[in-house]
């Protein structure tokens, strides 16, 4: 399975995935790549073949999205990636209950690099 985290600039899970400023691709034979983050985000995914999106808030439509794409998302993450990461590896990640622009009381289409 391979797993990408949105990051910030300092290495930690973004607040939010429009606000990510890299992705960190850590393929199923633990190999790490670091790439910008683009939008549209979905595309960018499909052609690093993600299986899952680990990630701080996410727009309710780009998780509607990589829903349909079969994109796993683990959404409401904070904290540093690799700790993140070792934390979802052994089922000990937690998240926050409230991720999406919805729970913001933002309108779709609003949140876009704004979330």
């Amino acid at each position: 399975m391979s797993v990408a985290l949105s990051l910030d600039p300092e290495g930690n899970i973004a607040g939010s995935l429009g606000k990510g400023v890299e992705l960190l691709i850590i393929s199923a034979d633990d190999k790490r790549i670091r790439i910008p983050s683009e939008w549209p985000v979905v595309s960018l995914l499909k052609k690093y073949s993600v299986d899952c999106l680990i990630c701080g808030k996410i727009g309710n439509c780009t998780l509607e999205l990589l829903e349909l794409e079969k994109i796993q998302v683990v959404p409401g993450v904070s904290g540093e990636a690799e700790m993140v990461f070792a934390q979802w590896q052994n089922g000990k990640l937690e998240t926050d209950d409230k991720f999406t622009c919805a729970d913001a009381g933002m309108t779709c289409g609003y949140c876009r690099g704004k979330f």
